[in-house]
């Protein structure tokens, strides 16, 4: 979980395929590990805060995968209330 911090912290482009990676990885038998780490990757991308970490956040938000759906739901609304008050700031 602290290297999944430390990826969304940094804010690196180079962390998001990794963290794509985790956020459709996890094990079948362990679903609530799954959840919670699914949960850590979809809050380091909406923190990483690029188009990039978004589009892949809006990929997993029609992910055939409900465990997926459900994980980047909360960070991608949070992710679109900011970007539109970023974007109604710098007009």
């Amino acid at each position: 979980m602290r290297a999944i911090d430390a990826l969304g912290a940094v804010r690196d482009r180079e962390g998001i395929a990794p963290l794509r990676e985790a956020l459709y990885g996890g094990d079948w038998w362990a679903p609530r590990r799954t959840a919670i780490l699914r949960a850590a990757v979809a809050a380091a991308l909406a923190r990483i805060g690029t188009d990039e970490a978004f589009e892949v956040l809006e990929e997993a938000a029609g992910s055939r995968r409900r465990s997926v759906r459900n994980a980047v739901k909360p960070h991608l609304e949070r992710g679109r209330s900011r970007r539109r008050l970023a974007d109604g700031r710098q007009r």
